[in-house]
């Protein structure tokens, strides 16, 4: 799993497996962003296979960012992270960016 962070800091790209085996690395580097910055967006698109672990992180770091007041939308979910989502009835991927849209492809 690779976590790259954008020029302007405001937007990471996950990429690879995000499964039981990257969560922990993956974990602490979202908390870093989440700490760090007011607004953050995560590209969701580059992500190959995704398990409940995976899921449960993404959950997660949306909760965490709600309670740190922060704003914070998943974009470009790919279809790895979308039928692990179906499989397990979990509808984790609206926005919570103010007037935010889920990515639709």
């Amino acid at each position: 799993m690779q976590v790259t962070k954008d020029v302007s800091g405001q937007a990471l790209t996950l990429a690879g497996k995000l499964d039981i085996k990257f969560v922990e690395k993956t974990r602490a580097a979202l908390l870093e962003y989440l700490q760090a910055d007011s607004n953050l967006v995560v590209d969701l698109s580059q992500i190959t296979d995704c398990d409940t672990p995976g899921l449960q992180l993404l959950y997660s770091t949306k909760q965490t960012a709600a309670q740190l007041g922060k704003a914070f939308a998943f974009v470009a979910i790919s279809e790895a992270v979308r039928t692990a989502s179906a499989d397990l009835g979990l509808a984790i991927l609206e926005p919570s960016l103010p007037g935010g849209t889920q990515d639709a492809a």
